[in-house]
């Protein structure tokens, strides 16, 4: 039998959750998350945290497809909100740089100026904050 190529299963799974059967969209997602596709991981992450009626609330698998679609802003987000998780600024630190360093993330940039000059739940430091505002200034006039 002929594999099914990650766009297609992808498509099978939007498919399966247009007609509401949820739990073959999700079968088809994790197949097509599981051959490399983007959109697929980050429906997978998104069904781990808001379809408890499908399957259960996984925030340790909705993290690990999110990392792995690079999607480090929504991580980022995450920690640094506290949804889900304990509120972990570190980790939010973490996931922001990568977003802005290896995606050219201008609103990660501009996230991580704000949390130094402000000091939120870190100490103020102007002159990490003002890199970070240098460099989302710098991303959004691209």
């Amino acid at each position: 039998m002929k594999k099914k190529s990650p766009e297609k299963l992808y498509n099978l799974g939007l498919k399966n959750q247009y007609s509401k059967d949820y739990k073959l969209a999700f079968y088809y997602f994790r197949q097509a998350a599981e051959a490399g596709s983007r959109e697929a991981m980050h429906k997978l992450a998104h069904i781990y945290l808001n379809y408890s009626r499908i399957i259960k609330l996984n925030i340790n698998e909705a993290i690990k497809w999110l990392d792995k679609a690079e999607e480090w802003d929504v991580i980022a987000n995450i920690y640094f909100l506290g949804e889900y998780v304990k509120r972990d600024i570190s980790k939010a630190i973490e996931y922001f740089t990568r977003a802005a360093n290896n995606l050219d993330d201008a609103n990660s940039a501009w996230h991580l100026a704000e949390i130094f000059y402000f000091g939120i739940d870190v100490p103020k430091n102007y002159i990490e904050a003002d890199k970070w505002y240098k460099c989302a200034f710098n991303l959004y006039s691209r």
